[in-house]
């Protein structure tokens, strides 16, 4: 701890020095360094990130007010670079003018700092044209832009774009000259919803929506050869009135006959004659005979060798309709539909016939039959705190000629667990490993026709997945074997769904006579109820440990005498049989989707999560207790029933090149019939290097309590986070955040009786833990490696001391590794 305080101390101390460093050292002595630039617009200032994008010169990065990356560049020397260079070109001219250390040192603050940013007077008039030019296109044809230089302190200035927009224009007249009638018929009937209208201000994105408008209007009308270079607008402005006369012009069709002369013809609807889709395409092939064929409701299926698809499963991806219009959407979705397949590389086509009608060949190169893949990654999670991930893949591609998708893998990790570095000396402590068997099917795969419910070009898919795991010295070791059974499907962009219609899970759990030596603050527990009860300590066994506890819930007296003693011992009792119990998790669950990305680039989104998940319903329908059983078992293991449901929330602000991300979770699980406590597996937890960062996982909670539990769980849980994440210095980023959450209990039960541990209403929310903190991040572009600071902020456990601040210090923080971002 000693070790990272000093790191700390160093770098407040590099922070401090730099600072003390002047920002203008490299500045030369008649320019001035940018160190601010703004946008006045009719006298009001600026905010919008979009107007602000067009100023070209922006003053260096700061983090925490300092232009650190300045102050790295500063550190070095670009002018000892410029002298060891001309020497390389010349070594007699002089002496050699650094050495080999020197230099890289100096180029290496060089390349990771930020160079000052110098005043361009040619790079500030082409902001103050771009600004003019922008406010043209929203009407202010008359917009007037200048520039003040400021200075602000020796060799500083800042740089203000005054901007003057004068009247703005209106669209007077909107008149149509549209050649063909067919397209002039097209246009009248959804006139309507033009976005260019009479007496509206002129903008030229108005301009560009009717552009795409009309492009996607007539290329779904029959139109395929319309294009966007076909549309012109024709504009007469009055600068007495202020208005503008716009008119659109859309001009025949121009093809080139046989002597290469430019006939003129009119527009006209087209009509797919024919659909051919070649199953097996390949650039080399071109020209060949194909050797199979068959004709399915009008589509033309061809091969150079047998038809390995089952052309009644590829009809399904044809949203082309045979004699219908050429529709632009349909041939979209087609291509769409056959990526989905996983199959193919896609390409289509279209050519036009004497007749004016048009061939549509959708040509399908075939992916390979079989495949092998590997991978290796870095894994993260609340739970384990950093691993390495081994996976290799076998893959049978159409493996029932229906495009459908079989993969056996196998995995193996390396894992910290997170566990007390002085018990452990490794750092890998743990492992995993498992194999899974997968079918991907591009369909819904039920006994009746839901294509109505859930149509084609919602993508559906069904996933069928058999596997089995064991993981070693993470609590107990246990094994799973999981079966699924999952549909999933997108009704829009914006919205996904994901059924799982079963999902099997039996957990085995091994070691459980050594339990006690696992989770050793349990054996402490006992151990001093044991010096009340024996009048002597508790020997580290397991097996007199469990005689011990059955000879204290037994003893008539003992809970009369010492009944918070009998509680402890029936506590450690309940949650041991928790832990141990071997448990068959029969579940169906649910999930919606909703998030707004338009693109990676897009960092102001929203995006919504829903679950609910249900476990027994059913199978305790099918299943009876004997008179001598207490529980509804199959194959002698209890069928756990509870419902849970959860619903995360998170929203995405960009804010320049920095980020503002909320998120906030709720989630609640409950135990009914067959069950009276949730499966461990199932419980919720709180704390962890992807949530409340100032706690490791499983540590806080529940409630206002402090266990010294190893794992501490309930059912019911709130998280909310708030984190800052801006630039520092090329590939580093940093981030600011606070965290706040817990959990809970709800229902009663025998293994939380503790009354500070229950979920009472918003009075409970005074037991919502807070950390804050810092990160930083390196950015990989393949992943980003995270270290985060969680500092405890308010504890909600502290009794006798103030909860606020108490223990917000490098001595109690938390120093959390991750990979990628936490949400």
């Amino acid at each position: 701890m000693k070790n990272i305080q000093a790191k700390i101390l160093l770098f407040v101390g590099t922070i401090i020095l730099l600072g003390a460093c002047s920002a203008v050292k490299r500045v030369p002595s008649e320019s001035k360094l940018l160190t601010g630039s703004s946008i006045i617009t009719n006298n009001k200032l600026i905010t919008d990130t979009a107007i602000n994008s067009f100023i070209i010169q922006r003053p260096n990065q700061k983090v925490l007010g300092l232009p650190l990356a300045l102050h790295f560049y500063n550190i070095g020397n670009p002018e000892l670079l410029k002298s060891y260079n001309k020497w390389l070109k010349d070594p007699k001219s002089g002496k050699k003018p650094m050495g080999k250390f020197r230099r890289g040192f100096n180029n290496w603050f060089l390349k990771n700092g930020n160079s000052p940013v110098i005043i361009d007077k040619t790079k500030t008039k082409k902001t103050a044209k771009n600004l003019q030019q922008y406010y043209f296109t929203q009407g202010y044809f008359d917009a007037t832009v200048s520039v003040k230089n400021i200075s602000t302190g020796k060799k500083r200035a800042v740089l203000k774009y005054v901007v003057n927009t004068n009247q703005f224009y209106t669209i007077a007249t909107f008149r149509i000259q549209i050649r063909s009638p067919y397209l002039d018929s097209i246009y009248t009937l959804n006139k309507s919803a033009s976005f260019i209208k009479t007496g509206d201000t002129f903008n030229t994105t108005n301009f560009e929506r009717e552009e795409n408008r009309l492009i996607n209007l007539f290329r779904n009308s029959g139109v395929a050869h319309f294009t966007k270079s076909i549309i012109k607008f024709e504009v007469d402005t009055s600068k007495v009135t202020h208005t503008a006369s716009v008119v659109l012009t859309i001009p025949n069709r121009v093809i080139t006959d046989a002597s290469g002369t430019p006939q003129f013809i009119n527009f006209v609807p087209q009509k797919v004659k024919k659909i051919n889709v070649i199953t097996d395409y390949d650039f080399s092939k071109k020209g060949e005979l194909f050797k199979d064929s068959l004709q399915l409701k009008n589509i033309n299926f061809y091969s150079f060798s047998t038809l390995k698809y089952n052309p009644k499963i590829l009809i399904d991806a044809v949203a082309i309709m045979p004699n219908g219009l050429y529709k632009e959407d349909e041939k979209n979705k087609t291509r769409r539909y056959f990526n989905n397949l996983k199959n193919f590389n896609v390409a289509i086509n279209y050519t036009e016939n004497q007749d004016n009608t048009l061939t549509a060949d959708i040509l399908l190169n075939p992916l390979k039959k079989y495949s092998l893949g590997t991978d290796i990654e870095v894994t993260h999670s609340n739970v384990k705190p950093f691993g390495l991930t081994s996976k290799i893949s076998f893959t049978n591609r159409n493996v029932f000629k229906g495009a459908e998708n079989l993969e056996l893998s196998f995995q193996g990790s390396f894992l910290n667990s997170a566990k007390d570095a002085s018990t452990n000396s490794n750092f890998f402590d743990a492992y995993e490993y498992g194999v899974n068997l997968s079918l991907y099917l591009p369909r819904i795969l039920f006994p009746f026709k839901i294509k109505k419910i859930i149509p084609r070009y919602m993508q559906p898919v069904t996933l069928i997945k058999v596997g089995t795991s064991l993981q070693k010295n993470i609590g107990l070791d246990r094994q799973n074997f999981t079966g699924i059974l999952n549909y999933r499907w997108q009704s829009s962009s914006k919205v996904s769904h994901n059924l799982e219609l079963l999902n099997v899970q039996y957990i085995r759990n091994f070691k459980t006579d050594n339990y006690f030596n696992i989770f050793k603050s349990e054996f402490d527990k006992l151990n001093q109820v044991s010096q009340i009860f024996n009048g002597f300590a508790l020997e580290q066994n397991d097996l007199k440990i469990l005689q011990f506890i059955n000879t204290v819930l037994t003893d008539g007296s003992f809970g009369t005498t010492n009944p918070v003693d009998l509680l402890t011992v029936q506590n450690v009792n309940e949650r041991r049989s928790i832990l141990i119990e071997n448990v068959l998790v029969p579940a169906i669950g649910y999930t919606f989707t909703y998030q707004n990305k338009e693109n990676l680039s897009d960092n102001n989104f929203s995006f919504l999560r829903a679950n609910i998940l249900s476990s027994g319903l059913l199978t305790s329908a099918f299943t009876k207790k004997s008179s001598a059983e207490t529980q509804k078992t199959i194959f002698n293991l209890p069928v756990a029933q509870f419902i849970k449901t959860q619903l995360e929330y998170k929203k995405y602000w960009g804010l320049d090149q920095n980020t503002l991300v909320f998120r906030s979770f709720v989630g609640l699980a409950l135990a009914y019939g067959n069950s009276t406590t949730i499966p461990f597996s199932r419980s919720y937890f709180a704390g962890g290097s992807n949530e409340i960062r100032a706690w490791k996982a499983y540590i806080l909670g529940p409630g206002a309590t402090k266990s010294d539990l190893e794992f501490n769980v309930g059912n019911f849980k709130i998280v909310g986070n708030l984190e800052y994440r801006f630039k520092i210095l090329n590939s580093f980023n940093g981030a600011l955040f606070v965290d706040a959450g817990n959990i809970w209990n709800i229902t009663s039960n025998n293994t939380f009786v503790d009354n500070a541990t229950k979920f009472k209403g918003l009075a409970s929310l005074k037991d919502v833990a807070v950390g804050s903190g810092f990160g930083v991040r390196y950015d990989f572009n393949f992943l980003v490696f995270r270290f985060d600071v969680g500092l405890k902020t308010y504890e909600p456990y502290l009794t006798q001391q103030k909860k606020w601040f108490t223990n917000f210090n490098f001595a109690n923080a938390v120093y959390n590794i991750g990979i990628n971002y936490p949400f």
